[in-house]
């Protein structure tokens, strides 16, 4: 694979049941350090081969986790960048559900869910994020080192285990 700005080589996202093959679908977030734009790429699994799917832009960077809900809807948890400052000066805490459009030069439709949280408050610095079978998202936070069950409809997370260890970054 390119090099990728180190922005987060780690979020790879798979559509559920799809393993490999020309209908399996591997999605990369990566937002670079220098302009803070973040692209969402779809990685050919017998190739490495990366091809645009979407470009968000900045508005939600630096974006860390991405899960694929199918081959055209993905979730992903971006910074909240206004002055609303729903991450609390830290990143990646707001929920969103990203359409991707037939055409990657097109943009996508990014509909802002909400920031993720737990009875505890917001939770922020999520890296990584996947799908269960039963449509919930499982997201794990690098500021709490904590395993969460998130509801993609609302953003309301739940805790489903505290980690001994630290994560950072592409450990999730």
């Amino acid at each position: 694979l390119r090099s990728l700005g180190l922005a987060l080589l780690s979020v790879l996202a798979a559509v559920p049941g799809t393993v490999s093959g020309s209908d399996a679908s591997l999605y990369l977030v990566d937002t670079t350090f220098s302009d803070q734009r973040t692209t969402i790429n779809r990685v050919n699994p017998e190739t490495g081969e990366l091809r645009l799917a979407a470009d968000l832009g900045s508005s939600f960077s630096p974006v860390f986790g991405l899960a694929a809900a199918d081959n055209k809807v993905l979730y992903a948890t971006g910074t909240d960048t206004s002055t609303n400052d729903a991450c609390l000066g830290l990143r990646s805490c707001l929920l969103l559900r990203v359409e991707l459009a037939p055409d990657p030069t097109s943009l996508p439709d990014v509909t802002i869910v909400g920031p993720v949280r737990s009875p505890d408050g917001v939770v922020t610095e999520i890296i990584g994020l996947a799908f269960r079978s039963d449509g919930m998202l499982i997201a794990s936070s690098q500021e709490t080192s904590t395993i969460y069950v998130v509801n993609p409809k609302t953003g309301l997370a739940t805790v489903l285990t505290e980690l001994d260890l630290t994560l950072h970054g592409g450990d999730a």
